[in-house]
């Protein structure tokens, strides 16, 4: 008691006025009103009576102060896709008799619970767009014009999926950038006012029409399927793509390889074969018989590895009635092994999280004993490659491929790294990689100091990458080709399919620069690229360089590849019981000289850097990959240094 005699002591000499009473909520308990001018009333156990505490709206307040802290602390413990979206405020959790946590009452969140700046409706007719494209994008039913959109839950996907929104509905272009930099709705729609533009955009409907006679041509991205770029000493099965995965638990088999086969009748592009009709190609969706799952009965992990690097090797032909083949591989009752083999083209990245969700609901669904109930696809992959054929702007194209004839002008057809061994002749394109581990404690300092650079994870990560290279190689310049997703539609957000296109990064990678103003370059050069990403790689392959050198490949010969994070593991109900073990498989084969893959994981950034054994040493790139892990500590650590104080510090071994 003379402690809290002392508080309210205090609370007077501040001046406040305070009362004290009976809690109307605890009947051990006192409610101590606090006030400035006109003296507080109060009655015990009457109707005064709140459901919250008397200062509700500084509680409003420091509710969103607390939810940014808690976002910026789990950004660095977390990848991005596990930092909740959503906090809730409580005066005090629900407790189970035995003192736990009473998961059960615990309230639903609903819109008051994401963090929202003061709500500032839109006015203008650009605002009321804006804010229903950002709601349908997010699953909000509000949003205002000081809202952030990386506070409200968004992430650079859904980012990109805006700014296809914002073209679809308005004819002019959203740029990346203005949305990567942290711009709120308002300062988004004062750069659409200010955008020139045209009607909107897309006026060509995307319908069905694979059950019509009329042959579909390929898509433009399809250019990159695995047999229309043949290598003379290669076979065909050199890139094919390996999934593999550990299943722990007992699995239905029956039920699992069900899942596969819904998949592979629900999505088109797993089950079309292409055919050659006249001078041109086009592609032919099969039905869904003939496709089987392998079961296989093997007797340990080295027996996986061999029936591993043997099922990647069996070549994949253009008239195959299915793109896939799964083989099950049995090591107990409790222990199994899938492997999801497919030949290059067929589908991306973004594709393999659509694939591996609908897999878990389909297994669900029939290890349950009922049928999948997955939404129905407005569209298949053919109906985008007949739309994209039709919808295109040639204008636009042509004003694209301008900005690339400039921005890569007198760029040099290979670049002078410094390898261990000379350049054959004739690229063998056998490789081998080295692993990269960055924990998630720099991973969390890499976002902050994306965040306050204006930029984001992928700009930073890939500038430290240039800035190594700039250590390898006399050249001022370097180009790096990054993939990126480029899916045009809402329609197409759920098909697995292939809309990857190449873009070429062209960074000045000068000593004595600071790093911020290569960061600020890169994000110059990355926003200019997908402003013009509609024009394929292989067009300007053919443009800027007709006749390639097979000692290496054309445009560029180092990749960066950040690879979308992972949703989160299914949780034990909606895996039955299940629980899944990613198996690293290694190809042996290298496209490129050197290629940088990393994805974001719970324990931080894990990925390999690919190396060509043409020219390098494996100790080399061991070296290469140890300095960029300590090069990003580096800069995060030192984020004023030039890139040349940078390079040292890494290279010198201390993660002082």
């Amino acid at each position: 008691m003379r402690e809290l005699e002392a508080v309210l002591r205090y609370a007077e000499e501040l001046g406040h006025h305070v009362a004290v009473t009976w809690s109307q909520e605890r009947l051990d308990g006192l409610d101590v009103i606090l006030a400035k001018g006109e003296p507080p009333r109060a009655r015990a156990r009457g109707d005064y009576r709140r459901s919250y505490l008397a200062n509700v709206p500084q509680i409003a307040r420091t509710g969103q102060e607390m939810t940014r802290t808690l976002k910026e602390h789990l950004s660095g413990k977390v990848p991005e896709y596990m930092v909740p979206s959503v906090f809730v405020a409580l005066e005090e959790l629900p407790l189970t008799p035995n003192g736990k946590v009473d998961k059960q009452a615990l309230p639903m969140p609903d819109e008051a619970d994401v963090r929202k700046e003061v709500y500032v409706a839109p006015r203008s007719a650009t605002e009321l767009l804006l804010c229903r494209l950002v709601q349908d994008v997010l699953g909000l039913e509000r949003v205002g014009l000081q809202d952030g959109f990386f506070d409200l839950g968004g992430h650079s996907l859904l980012a990109t999926r805006l700014t296809i929104r914002v073209k679809q509905g308005t004819g002019k272009e959203l740029p990346l950038q203005t949305i990567l930099s942290g711009a709120t709705i308002g300062e988004m729609a004062e750069v659409l006012d200010a955008a020139p533009g045209t009607a909107p955009a897309q006026n060509v409907p995307l319908l069905p029409v694979t059950d019509s006679a009329e042959a579909v041509p390929l898509s433009f991205q399809q250019s990159e399927l695995w047999f229309l770029n043949p290598r003379e000493h290669l076979g065909s099965a050199y890139d094919n793509v390996q999934m593999a995965y550990r299943i722990i638990g007992r699995l239905d088999r029956r039920a699992y390889a069900g899942a596969f086969e819904a998949l592979v009748a629900r999505h088109a592009i797993l089950r079309t074969s292409y055919v050659r009709c006249g001078d041109s190609l086009t592609q032919r969706v099969n039905d869904v018989s003939g496709f089987s799952v392998a079961f296989e009965e093997v007797g340990g992990d080295s027996a996986v590895a061999d029936l591993l690097r043997a099922e990647r090797v069996r070549p994949f032909a253009p008239d195959d009635r299915h793109m896939l083949r799964v083989h099950i591989l049995t090591l107990s009752e409790y222990e199994h092994v899938a492997v999801v083999t497919r030949p290059w083209g067929i589908f991306d990245g973004w594709s393999t999280g659509i694939f591996v969700a609908e897999l878990n609901a389909a297994y669900r669904a029939l290890s349950r004993g009922e049928e999948p109930s997955l939404p129905e696809l407005p569209v298949q992959y053919p109906d985008f490659a007949h739309w994209q054929h039709r919808a295109v702007d040639e204008a636009a194209r042509e004003g694209q491929k301008a900005y690339w004839r400039s921005q890569l002008a007198a760029l040099p057809s290979c670049t002078s790294l410094r390898t261990d061994y000379r350049r054959p002749p004739v690229k063998s394109y056998q490789g081998a990689s080295v692993e990269l581990k960055v924990p998630s404690e720099v991973l969390g300092q890499l976002h902050r100091f994306s965040q306050e650079q204006g930029g984001t994870l992928y700009m930073t990560l890939l500038s430290a990458y240039a800035a190594l290279l700039g250590a390898y190689t006399p050249d001022r310049e370097l180009a790096i080709g990054s993939p990126v997703t480029n899916r045009p539609l809402p329609e197409l957000e759920g098909l697995v399919g292939y809309f990857i296109n190449v873009l070429v990064m062209r960074l000045d990678v000068t000593a004595g620069q600071g790093f911020g103003e290569l960061l600020g370059q890169t994000k110059r050069v990355t926003a200019a690229a997908h402003e013009h990403k509609d024009v394929p790689f292989a067009d300007l392959v053919r443009e800027l360089a007709p006749k390639p050198d097979p000692a290496h490949s054309p445009l560029f010969q180092v990749m960066f590849n950040l690879v979308p994070a992972a949703g989160p593991a299914p949780r034990d109900e909606e895996a039955g019981h299940l629980a899944f073990v990613p198996l690293r498989t290694d190809s042996g084969v290298a496209k490129f000289d050197l290629n940088l893959v990393v994805r974001e994981t719970p324990a931080g950034l894990r990925g390999y850097l690919e190396y060509s054994t043409d020219l390098f040493a494996r100790k080399t790139i061991e070296e290469m990959a140890a300095t960029y892990e300590r090069l990003l500590l580096k800069i995060v650590a030192n984020p004023g240094a030039s890139v040349s104080q940078l390079r040292e510090a890494a290279a010198d071994g201390s993660l002082g």
